[in-house]
């Protein structure tokens, strides 16, 4: 009877200790949850300034409408804690606030620019993942993140990292539709949001820092002209697309060829790899001493075309064309 009594206590004894870790795990995860909102917000009011947008309760509501259940009382804490004000029916950064948000920028920006340099995760996964990290990473992981990629001014979409003292560089931009025919441009930013427009962006190779030539623009779209490429982009693609005029002398010093265009015979120096080539498959490539300065020469080539024997460095190596395509030259 005595051990069954002291089988019963076990087994509720158990039962307590099961429910009291549940419950502390639910409330670790109500907190993260309330933490990652509170930062979400600040970060939302961060961009809105930086884009020159007024911030207010119904654009935030719309915003987060999955979790605006928390919203009020979310901006209300942030209002006690001095880090947003309400004024003219417009939401704020305060100082406090502006170096918390500013810091949460710095963390996903940081994060993209080390998942584009060092990973070989897919650029149109960079966003989300940051978007998780960011809530995450400690202050003294993300310095170190920044002293190793070289203090970074610029992510991999061309917005500007917040510094240490909370500046940001600026830069005076256009969007498509400020673009002119036969004018050159180099794109410094694509918008990320919404995610479903930054990656139809990529995936047709637009990207911070290539040089274009509009060759056609009307009030419905541009024609563009880029690394031996010709898009056309309708107008309501415009405004996810920040560029800067550039001369034609600028254009045609840094307008890029690829070394698949090289004929049979022909050589060549390597100006730079392309950003799309990353991890693993740029790691080979420079194994290979292809590196900005080398010179390579077409020895032959396979019958279908796809496959090419070059002389790199006084070895034969054969690359395919999707290789080739990734590799720029003077």
């Amino acid at each position: 009877m005595i051990f069954y009594s002291s089988l019963i206590i076990v087994f509720i004894l158990l039962i307590i200790v099961t429910y009291v870790i549940i419950f502390k795990f639910l409330q670790k995860k109500s907190k993260l949850n309330e933490k990652i909102l509170i930062e979400d917000i600040l970060k939302k009011i961060y961009n809105d300034t930086e884009n020159n947008k007024k911030t207010d309760f119904v654009s935030l509501e719309k915003f987060f409408k999955k979790r605006k259940n928390n919203l009020q009382k979310i901006l209300s804490e942030l209002q006690r804690g001095e880090l947003i004000i309400f004024e003219d029916y417009k939401i704020s950064l305060t100082t406090k606030g502006f170096e918390y948000a500013s810091n949460i920028v710095r963390t996903h920006r940081l994060y993209e620019t080390y998942l584009a340099g060092v990973t070989n995760i897919k650029e149109s996964k960079w966003h989300k993942n940051a978007e998780k990290m960011e809530h995450l990473l400690k202050s003294e992981e993300i310095d170190f993140i920044d002293a190793e990629l070289g203090f970074p001014r610029y992510d991999p979409h061309g917005d500007p990292i917040p510094f240490y003292k909370k500046e940001l560089p600026s830069v005076s931009s256009l969007n498509l539709n400020s673009t002119f025919e036969n004018k050159f441009y180099k794109i410094i930013h694509i918008e990320d949001e919404p995610p479903d427009i930054y990656e139809s962006l990529i995936s047709m190779g637009l990207k911070p820092g290539i040089i274009i030539k509009v060759i056609n623009a009307d009030d419905e779209s541009r024609k563009i002209e880029f690394e031996e490429k010709i898009l056309e982009l309708k107008k309501e693609l415009f405004n996810y697309i920040n560029v800067i005029e550039i001369s034609e002398e600028f254009y045609n010093r840094h307008h890029l060829r690829s070394l698949s265009n090289l004929k049979i015979g022909e050589s060549a120096v390597v100006k730079e790899i392309s950003s799309d080539c990353m991890g693993k498959q740029r790691r080979r490539l420079m194994d290979f001493g292809i590196l900005p300065g080398t010179k390579i020469w077409v020895e032959m080539e396979s019958p279908s075309g796809n496959l090419r024997a070059y002389n790199i460095r006084g070895a034969i190596i054969a690359l395919r064309k999707q290789q080739t395509n990734l590799i720029f030259i003077e």
